[in-house]
Formats: C-alpha cells, structure tokens, sequence
C-alpha cells in the first residue's frame, strides 16, 4: 500500500515537471518565432543547362521569381503599360535569408496606386513634366517586395522619404546587411524633386538628384517578412548616399547608446 502510494506521488511529480518543461519549450518556441535574427543576402543564382532537347524545359529559379516580381509591381503601379516586361526592375533581387531560412527580395520603382482603380497616362509633349492625362503628378517611389522560397508574396515595404517636395524614385543604388550577425537591412535610394528645371545638355543630368539610405530592421513572422524602417539614426531625409557611410553612422549611434541592437 505505501509503495503503491510512493509510486503514484513520483509519477505524479513527473507528469507535472514533463507539463512545465513543454510549457517552457512552447514559450521559448514562442519568443524565438518572434526574435530578430541574423540577415544574410546573397545573388548566387546557379544555372542548369538542357543536356539534350529531349530534356523537359523547366523555369529556372530566378526565372520563377522575376515573374513573381514583375507581377506584384505590376497590379500596384498606376501607370498604363504594355506588358510586364515594361516593368523596370531597378537592380537585380536577392535570396534573402533570416535565420537560415530561404526568401527572396526585390527592388522596385513604380508609381503606386493611391486607390485600385487608379490609373496614370503619361502625357507627353513639349514643357509637359511628369503628369498624366488624368490630371495627377507622375511621381514614383521605390519598394521592396518580399517572397517565401515558393514565390508567394510575403511582405511589401515602400521606402519612406520625407521630403516636402514631390519626387520621382529613379533607382535603388544599393542593398545590404548592416554587419555580419545582425538582423538589419540597409537600403540606398535616389529620387528627385520632380518641379526641378529640366536639363537642357547632356552635362547637367543627375543635378539636383538626392542619395539617401535607410535602415530596415528585419523579422520574420509566420513566413511573412516584417520590415520596420527605422530613422532614428540615420535621419530622414538624409544624405548618406552609400552603405559603408550608413554602417559607420550607426556604429557610432549603437556604441553611443542611441540605438539599441
């Protein structure tokens, strides 16, 4: 009777300690779903050659995820194309991969659409400067489109610029990571006050053009990809207009206590 006894109390401690330990195990699961981690990017995109015409034509990777790009730009942007190969993809995308699990990401420059109906014809003509026949501006922003490793769409981000004038976003300069480890992506865009004189000659191109770069903290949520822009150090606007400069800014703000990473 009393080791029966004995033997229910210890089975009884067990079952509880196994129900704490699972408990323990789910919430830490929990917090590390939920934690930053380390961002790496990378533009290794190997190609397989046909050995024979007999050998089944198959999309390759990148091929799949151009597709993907150009599609989700496409029923964003207001302004009337062709196609999607009139599409300008603003710098070849990347596999994006946090916490060693695979995504993609690509930059992109449209005029997003303010309402879904929303369309921009560029007018053209002689004095006739980024408008649409419908009577908007024809500005453009610049974006970043996130996919999962099967090209599902997973995250969409316009770069904030805060300016006070109306720009046009004509390239994303350069993408990286802030340092080996870390869980932020630094962004550099260049745009232009579309008021602006118009060049006259071939030497006065690209005045008035502004660099600014932009700091992302990178998160991934339940195969979805959450970037947070984050300004605190860097400004906004700013003239940072290349990543080692940002990096070395923020090494600054970090080891000063600004911002916390």
């Amino acid at each position: 009777m009393k080791n029966s006894l004995l033997r229910r109390r210890a089975l009884l401690k067990k079952t509880r300690f196994n129900a704490a330990a699972k408990w323990v195990a789910a919430s830490l699961a929990c917090v590390i779903g939920l934690a930053h981690g380390d961002v790496r990017l990378s533009t290794d995109w190997p190609y397989k050659s046909r050995q024979s015409d007999a050998e089944p034509l198959v999309q390759s990777e990148s091929e799949r995820f151009q597709q993907a790009s150009d599609a989700a730009s496409y029923r964003r942007d207001a302004v009337v194309r062709h196609g999607l190969h009139d599409i300008s993809r603003l710098i070849n995308g990347f596999k994006l991969f946090v916490n060693d699990t695979k995504y993609f990401l690509q930059p992109a420059k449209f005029m997003s659409k303010s309402r879904p109906d929303e369309v921009c014809t560029p007018t053209s003509g002689p004095g006739l400067k980024y408008q649409c026949d419908e009577g908007l501006r024809h500005t453009s922003d610049c974006h970043l489109i996130f996919f999962d490793a099967k090209f599902a769409e997973a995250g969409f981000n316009t770069v904030k610029v805060n300016e006070p004038y109306q720009f046009y976003c004509n390239s994303v300069v350069g993408v990286g990571v802030r340092a080996k480890g870390s869980d932020d992506l630094l962004v550099t865009v260049q745009y232009f006050p579309i008021d602006q004189k118009l060049a006259s000659k071939a030497s006065e191109i690209g005045t008035g053009w502004n660099r600014m770069t932009v700091l992302f903290q990178i998160k991934a949520v339940d195969g979805k990809i959450i970037a947070e822009q984050d300004d605190a150090c860097l400004g906004n606007p700013n003239r940072i207009d290349n990543i080692p400069d940002a990096r070395k800014r923020l090494a600054k703000c970090i080891a000063a206590g600004a911002l916390k990473r």
